[in-house]
């Protein structure tokens, strides 16, 4: 064989000849790292079968072992320093993948290729675990390539396929949630769970089935972090009920799974303290009862107005009343909504009584706020909180402990407000005593027998009333005497 022969094909009759090395010719074909793994695999596969030769797996270590040897510097895209290329990962990480070094090639490779370099370690390793393989390094060779991601989670070690592919998707899908959040979501789902054996949750495109509480949690952050509630969730219809034509989450999850995922994206806004982005997707999920829960919290926070309260506390106070009497004249009192007949599912009827109440409590401190103590008082004996009788002393006090705890928590007002407003009902009527004295003596009498009975009553639900309350209550008592 002379010159004048393809030098190629000399390359080819040393592969199928078995020859080691392939250089033996005298002529070097090998120009690129690629071919001399190729011809080393080549080798190793065809011969690993002779007593004489070393097994094809030992073989693959020893070669994997030669490339992390040499380091990602060593190899370069046109004499570019692999580290310093946009996409330099991939140069490195071939070699490696190619010697089944998949965990570490695809962790180099999201790390040192950016954005590009992420995009190709997610999908490749989407494409490994989905065909049933495992992002693990073959041999379990050790290596100088840092197993730990730079994209977000610094100085961990990855020893599992679903934590890898789980990482990447998450940080990709981080890339994407801005400009489209239904692309995130799409790589969002196909999280694995530690439940489910590697490759077998993969979710198909259209699926509903297998999207594991990882992926949820994280599909929870995304709407927290996007806030695109309608394109993810959908809208609310006139009745109550989530209206879910064309929204991107029910292309993956089932109903029940879409108001799990939202009832724990409202909680985490509630917990933000983002509290009318968590109302919004408490309502969407249909969860109602969580819902006029929060209304109730944040509600008996602001049940009390004083001259001292600044304009950013009233205009706080006034958008929640607003809100939760634009839920009740619509969902509440327009016979048996869906709002309704959910609460009813959820055995949560008792906490729309709460509701109620709160909405009342607040009329009354208004109209105690406002100095009409004579309506307030009306008002508050119509809700039959307290006993009218001594007899019904014991009644009240079972009915009390009965009551919402946001309720219980702001009744110390209600009763220090409640005996105020006799109080001075008694205090403007004694000075008006004269041609009709014996029926304002009759009222006076009254004013203070309901005072004594709200003072005892006060006693029996053993309230912890504060120094100032009690020293309040005293001196009002001690006047109507």
């Amino acid at each position: 064989i002379t010159n004048q022969i393809d030098q190629y094909k000399i390359a080819v009759l040393a592969l199928l000849s078995q020859e080691e090395p392939l250089t033996s010719s005298g002529t070097n074909i090998i120009q690129t790292i690629e071919d001399f793994i190729f011809a080393t695999l080549w080798h190793a596969t065809l011969s690993h079968h002779s007593k004489d030769s070393k097994n094809c797996g030992d073989v693959v270590i020893e070669l994997a072992k030669t490339i992390y040897d040499l380091g990602p510097d060593h190899f370069s895209d046109n004499g570019i320093p692999a580290s310093s290329s946009v996409v330099a990962g991939w140069t490195y990480a071939t070699p490696l993948l190619s010697c089944f070094q998949f965990q570490s090639a695809l962790i180099h490779l999201a790390n040192a290729g950016g954005n590009k370099g992420l995009t190709i370690a997610t999908h490749i390793a989407l494409a490994i675990v989905g065909s049933g393989g495992v992002i693990e390094d073959y041999g379990n060779t050790d290596t100088n390539e840092e197993q730990s991601s730079s994209t977000g989670d610094n100085n961990k070690t990855y020893v599992s396929s679903n934590d890898i592919l789980g990482h990447f998707l998450v940080m990709h899908a981080s890339n994407l949630q801005e400009v489209s959040p239904q692309a995130a979501l799409e790589y969002l789902v196909r999280i694995p769970d530690d439940k489910f054996s590697d490759g077998q949750q993969i979710v198909p495109i259209g699926s509903k089935r297998r999207v594991g509480k990882k992926a949820k949690s994280q599909i929870a952050r995304l709407i927290c972090k996007t806030r695109e509630f309608a394109t993810l969730a959908g809208h609310i219809s006139p009745d109550g009920d989530r209206n879910s034509s064309n929204a991107a989450l029910d292309k993956y999850l089932s109903p029940l799974e879409v108001s799990d995922v939202l009832a724990t994206a409202a909680k985490e806004m509630q917990y933000n303290g983002s509290l009318t982005d968590a109302a919004e997707l408490f309502v969407l999920a249909g969860r109602f009862g969580s819902l006029i829960s929060l209304f109730n919290q944040e509600l008996s926070q602001l049940l009390v107005i004083t001259e001292q309260d600044n304009d950013d506390i009233k205009q706080k106070r006034k958008f929640w009343y607003d809100a939760a009497i634009n839920f009740h004249s619509t969902y509440l009192s327009q016979g048996r909504t869906h709002v309704v007949q959910m609460l009813e599912k959820e055995g949560n009827t008792w906490i729309g009584h709460a509701f109620q109440m709160i909405l009342n409590l607040m009329v009354f401190f208004d109209r105690c706020y406002g100095k009409m103590w004579e309506s307030a008082w009306e008002f508050i004996d119509q809700l039959d909180l307290f006993p009218k009788t001594d007899a019904e002393l014991s009644i009240k006090v079972e009915s009390f402990q009965r009551l919402n705890i946001n309720i219980k928590e702001v009744f110390p007002n209600v009763i220090i407000n409640s005996i105020q407003s006799l109080y001075e009902q008694y205090f403007s009527l004694k000075g008006e005593i004269g041609a009709n004295s014996s029926t304002i003596r009759q009222r006076l009498n009254e004013l203070k027998t309901s005072v004594r009975l709200i003072v005892t009553y006060s006693g029996l639900i053993d309230l912890n009333l504060s120094a100032d309350a009690k020293s309040r209550i005293s001196q009002m008592e001690a006047y109507m005497v």
